[in-house]
């Protein structure tokens, strides 16, 4: 049961799971380009 409830969760927060990973994405280009910079 405890299952079945985590992977229904799963899937209405797979929206939600990809914009965490094009935030950190989006992070992690803003970082890149500092570093660009920096050095």
């Amino acid at each position: 049961m405890i299952l079945m409830k985590l992977f229904n969760r799963k899937l209405e927060e797979t929206y939600m799971f990809d914009f965490i990973i094009n935030l950190f994405a989006e992070i992690a280009d803003f970082f890149l380009l500092l570093g660009r910079q920096c050095y």
